[in-house]
């Protein structure tokens, strides 16, 4: 079954906290806010919170005892970093930490996603969240990060 499908069906049955529904990935990482293990998501927004509910691997059920949910008055800004058929979204707080999304790019498949996280990030920016350039970019401490060097020279 394709994710347009999986979605489509979803839908129809009412399952779907919010709207704008995105296929993700979530990691556990140094970021400090999500310390769950890996999963699949699906990502929906709605009224100010970012719903994330956990898809099973191989049959692609709903598991709602481990959705999560983020009240987006807890981020100031984002940051978007491209990989070669992923993307991440780094969402920041004022204390410096961080939720990092996964969701690839690219595919036909793939394109609903990106069009439903595109929306989601307009929605985030109305509420003040903005886009922040890789020169304020954290990250993991074992990824690249800034380079100091090149502020030096500036």
């Amino acid at each position: 079954m394709d994710r347009r499908q999986i979605l489509l069906d979803l839908r129809n049955k009412g399952k779907l906290k919010g709207l704008k529904p995105a296929f993700v990935l979530m990691k556990q990482d140094l970021g400090g806010i999500y310390t769950g293990g890996t999963g699949d998501y699906i990502m929906t927004y709605r009224d100010g919170i970012l719903y994330f509910q956990r898809l099973s691997f191989f049959f692609h059920i709903l598991k709602p005892k481990e959705d999560l949910q983020y009240k987006m008055g807890m981020f100031t800004e984002y940051y978007i970093e491209t990989k070669n058929v992923t993307k991440i979204i780094y969402l920041y707080r004022r204390d410096g930490k961080y939720l990092k999304i996964h969701y690839m790019y690219g595919t036909k498949d793939t394109y609903a996603s990106e069009d439903n996280i595109a929306r989601i990030l307009k929605e985030l920016e109305a509420l003040g969240i903005k886009q922040t350039d890789n020169s304020n970019y954290v990250g993991d401490p074992d990824e690249e990060g800034t380079d100091d060097s090149r502020e030096e020279s500036n």
